[in-house]
């Protein structure tokens, strides 16, 4: 065999090699893709239900939360009056005041409950709006931040020569405990109403409004609050709660 021949022979047969291996190479990366990708998806689907499991348990918490959680409300409210005397070295006047029913309705206590109160009297003539302490602005105004007493009843009375205090501290209410919640009202001149601000009050010349904002916490440390708007009714001696200001989360 001449040597030309040999030559022609041994490049077929390198081309013959060289084709066969690229062969196998795209079929050697044509599995490792469809390996890689069966791999990706393997993984994309156990994210996809661990996510869901995730989203599962979360919600499973959520509606324990939900259904062991306290729930404070406003049961009643008795004994609205002008009574009590406040006293200064200038004059005294009668303090209003009513009784809030606090109760849980929950599973669990309801701890470091924190109550606001204010006792409002508006003009009807001036038809200003009440401004109740579901307003973030106007809690904060009547009733700044102090420190809580814990784990005790505390009702905090008006004393002679003194504003009458519009914070109370219940400390912890339990499942089914109601508390008794007194809040005072001491007129538009917070020194006690005169005889001439009752009068208008039974005329409807002056409206008295009470508003209230309870703030408490849960046993899984989430904040919660209750809030209590309602307008006394001089016919009946009665509060009726207002269309807004009402609320519980």
């Amino acid at each position: 065999m001449t040597t030309d021949k040999w030559t022609l022979l041994v490049t077929t047969l390198y081309l013959v090699a060289t084709v066969l291996i690229w062969l196998q190479m795209v079929k050697s990366n044509k599995h490792a893709e469809e390996t890689r990708k069966e791999s990706a998806d393997a993984t994309k689907e156990s994210l996809s239900l661990t996510r869901d499991s995730l989203a599962a348990t979360q919600k499973a918490a959520d509606a324990a939360r939900l259904d062991q959680r306290p729930w404070i409300g406003i049961r009643g409210v008795m004994n609205t009056r002008f009574g009590e005397l406040y006293s200064t070295e200038s004059r005294s006047g009668p303090l209003m005041t009513t009784d809030l029913v606090v109760f849980n309705s929950g599973k669990t206590p309801a701890l470091d409950i924190d109550i606001c109160s204010e006792i409002q009297v508006i003009s009807s003539a001036m038809r200003a709006r009440v401004q109740p302490l579901s307003d973030d602005a106007r809690f904060n105004e009547v009733c700044p931040p102090i420190d809580i007493i814990k784990d005790t009843i505390t009702l905090i009375r008006p004393q002679s020569g003194m504003t009458p205090e519009k914070r109370r501290f219940v400390g912890n209410v339990y499942p089914g405990q109601e508390v008794n919640v007194t809040v005072y009202g001491a007129g538009i001149s917070q020194m006690g109403f005169e005889e001439d601000e009752i009068k208008r009050i039974g005329r409807d010349e002056l409206r008295l409004f009470i508003t209230s904002r309870i703030s408490y916490r849960d046993i899984f440390g989430e904040t919660h609050k209750t809030t209590f708007c309602a307008r006394f009714d001089p016919t009946t001696n009665k509060l009726k709660p207002t269309a807004f200001g009402n609320s519980a989360d």
